[in-house]
């Protein structure tokens, strides 16, 4: 029985349905300006789009659209848009203080990422949010695992959502939030849910009641293969304990969320929620307050672009005035016509009298052609765009890239705040791209396979973790011009060496060939974490023994009991003893084997300083050179990498 003062999320789950379709309904009432507003915006930036409002009121039209024959919201919003999301984020999870396999789970985690997110084109989907964050206020990106365990990134409408005003919190997600989709395919909703399959398919009815959102009918033929669905999510209250039964840690009372998937006539899933959180990315260009739909930057101008339209409308009409000129003449000298005569040339007006003389005003009036300017001006400031910026200029004077990027970093302080959301847009995406895969555990997709390496356990991943780790960084150095200048940084600092250098320009793979340069350290790390970890481990002689000491005895000093630090215990302590011992012990045998070697190649390159791989060192010794350096070129590589 539907109980009107039941809220959706307190329902059973035969009348859940109904009480979500009910509800929703009532807010869209109720919020008929927020969506009216939205089409509105919508319009101005695309008066022919489907899902804009003006094109159907005659005098909106005739005031914003008709004369609209400068459009300085579709120009700011596109300069904007090009100015910062066409600039990709790449998620990397930094760590700190952490152990050997902490890191190198976040530097997979950082791979995985990134190369998922090019399967589900993250970030073309979080442009759209930008653009449409530029246009009404907000932009959305939805992640999720489907049915068919699959990650899903959809960019969805903001117009779509439904959240009441009592529910929203300034700054943090609001308690619940409702997802309709008026055009969901039936079909997928059937192959989604096959044990409904025939109710849906039954199901022709109406949708939801007439509201602001339905004014543009669907005109197709295959209309009747749409049906509304709404997903509705509403936040638990308070901390989940460890276990279920359990009362928080402060003894408070949790109360699960609820997450739920509905038609009309039907409640298709109906599951606890214990996220504190939606799986929506949300960005704003500016918030608003008590309210869950922000400010566009649309709507900061909509009354500069009224005003501009007035202006381009008055200039038009004094064209078309002075567009035939007046030629006054004596009665006389016209002959016996006395009245005005309009002909292709202008207009002939007979008057009586000596010929008046009237200076001849200009065609337009140079405050009309100065306001017309300014309001353009105006426009482009509440955008934070420069003149430079709306051409794509580099200020005159700039050689360098660090001063080209100065002077960028200068002209969009503006619109840093956007800026800065745009990057947290697509941090967010990865992030919740991860919690889907959590959500998935073992059936998460594979995106790259390594050998000798095991998969991400991500029944274990932390969010919380994640999310303090998780930061933006650019993508200038995944592409082929950015991985070519990053070779030339490494071979003028000396990283790698000059042989490096060459092979690297042929095929610029910075993970691989790095990898081959850091590889004796990882082993080591790997080793002393096993032997933190309550383990033990061996060193072989084809390790570097150097470094084994060198490494080994700083994590000792750092683990031992000192002042009135406990430190590790004694076994952990011994064990890292005899790892050290062993190592010294094998170095001195291979010291000893080098002396009594007969034939020693004569000038052989020492051994460098604990810890330190040798790169390119002269014959004779010397430190390492740069790879780019004279006296580099001159080398052929004859120094090793202790990683070899």
């Amino acid at each position: 029985m539907l109980n009107p003062f039941e809220h959706w999320y307190d329902a059973t789950q035969d009348d859940c349905h109904a009480q979500v379709f009910r509800f929703v309904n009532k807010i869209e009432q109720e919020q008929a300006d927020v969506y009216d507003r939205l089409m509105t915006l919508e319009s101005l930036y695309d008066k022919h789009s489907p899902e804009g409002s003006l094109a159907e009121d005659p005098r909106a039209a005739g005031e914003m659209l008709n004369d609209m024959y400068e459009n300085v919201v579709a120009s700011n919003v596109d300069t904007t848009y090009a100015s910062i999301a066409t600039a990709e984020i790449r998620a990397r999870f930094l760590t700190d203080g952490a152990g050997w396999s902490t890191q190198r789970r976040a530097a997979k985690m950082e791979l995985y990422a990134e190369g998922l997110g090019k399967q589900l084109a993250i970030h073309r989907k979080c442009r759209l949010a930008f653009r449409e964050a530029a246009k009404i206020g907000g932009g959305l990106v939805k992640v999720y695992a489907d049915r068919w365990d699959q990650v899903c990134v959809e960019h969805i409408p903001l117009v779509e959502i439904v959240v009441p005003d009592a529910d929203h919190q300034s700054g943090a997600p609001p308690l619940q939030l409702h997802h309709v989709m008026r055009n969901y395919d039936r079909d997928r909703l059937k192959a989604e849910f096959p044990e409904y399959a025939d109710e849906i398919e039954a199901f022709r009815g109406t949708t939801l009641p007439a509201n602001v959102m339905d004014r543009h009918p669907t005109r197709s033929s295959w209309a009747h293969n749409k049906v509304t669905v709404i997903e509705s999510w509403r936040l638990p209250i308070g901390v989940r304990p460890a276990k279920d039964g359990e009362k928080s840690s402060k003894g408070a009372r949790y109360v699960p969320g609820r997450h739920t998937i509905t038609i009309a006539t039907r409640t298709l899933l109906d599951e606890p929620y214990h996220k504190p959180y939606h799986p929506i990315a949300v960005i704003e260009w500016s918030a608003r307050n008590g309210s869950f739909f922000p400010i566009s930057g649309s709507e900061r101008i909509v009354g500069l672009q009224r005003a501009l339209n007035l202006r381009n409308w008055t200039i038009e009409q004094m064209l078309q005035q002075n567009a035939r000129v007046t030629t006054w003449v004596r009665p006389a000298d016209f002959g016996a016509v006395t009245k005005m005569q309009a002909t292709e040339v202008g207009n002939f007006i007979p008057i009586k009298g000596e010929y008046p003389k009237t200076e001849t005003p200009p065609a337009v009036h140079p405050e009309l052609l100065n306001s017309r300017i300014q309001l353009k001006q105006s426009a482009a400031d509440e955008f934070g765009q420069s003149q430079a910026r709306q051409r794509g200029e580099i200020p005159a004077g700039l050689q360098t890239g660090a001063a080209v990027r100065e002077a960028t970093s200068a002209q969009t302080q503006r619109y840093a705040p956007q800026e800065a959301a745009f990057e947290q847009l697509v941090l967010d995406v990865n992030w919740l791209m991860i919690d889907a895969c959590k959500d998935l555990g073992k059936a998460a997709p594979t995106v790259l396979e390594s050998r000798w390496q095991q998969p991400i356990g991500w029944g274990e991943v932390d969010m919380g973790q994640v999310k303090i780790q998780i930061a933006a960084a650019s993508t200038l150095p995944r592409t082929a011009a950015g991985r070519e200048q990053t070779i030339l940084e490494w071979a003028q600092a000396g990283v790698i060496s000059t042989d490096t250098f060459r092979r690297l320009i042929g095929h610029p793979d910075l993970e691989s060939e790095m990898s081959q340069y850091t590889a004796a350290l990882d082993v080591i790390d790997l080793e002393i974490e096993a032997i933190l970890d309550g383990g033990t481990a061996v060193p072989e002689p084809y390790d570097n023994l150097k470094m084994i000491e060198w490494r080994a005895t700083q994590m000792y000093n750092r683990i031992r009991p000192s002042g009135r630090r406990k430190g590790a215990p004694e076994a952990v302590l011994e064990s890292l003893r005899d790892y050290i011992d062993q190592a010294a012990f094998l170095a001195s045998m291979q010291a000893q084997n080098d002396n009594a070697a007969p034939g020693a190649m004569p000038g052989a390159a020492p051994a460098g300083p604990p810890g330190q791989d040798a790169i390119a060192t002269p014959p004779g010794g010397g430190p390492p050179t740069a790879a780019l350096s004279p006296q580099a070129m001159q080398l052929r590589g004859t120094a090793i990498p202790s990683a070899a």
